[in-house]
């Protein structure tokens, strides 16, 4: 009789452990997608962050270029004069 309680203890206990590891299991797969998200977000930012910096490169060649014109319009206008 003794042996019995003892073996129902350790079925009882390895079906808590079993249980625990497949709630172990199904977090850890949550997690590896989040994981995946997030390294998504930061790529899709980074590329975000690259734009930005091409186009504020963008910007200030056309302002260079911009001034350089402006400036030809000036002394064109002042030889005119």
């Amino acid at each position: 009789m003794a042996m019995e309680k003892v073996l129902e203890q350790l079925e009882g206990r390895i079906n808590d452990l079993v249980t625990a590891y497949s709630g172990a299991k199904e977090r850890i797969s949550e997690l590896e997608s989040r994981v995946k998200e997030l390294e998504n977000e930061a790529t899709a930012s980074q590329e975000s962050a690259d734009r930005i910096t091409q186009l504020e490169q963008q910007r200030e060649t056309l302002a260079t270029r911009l001034e350089k014109v402006l400036s030809n319009i000036d002394e064109a206008l002042k030889t005119a004069e």
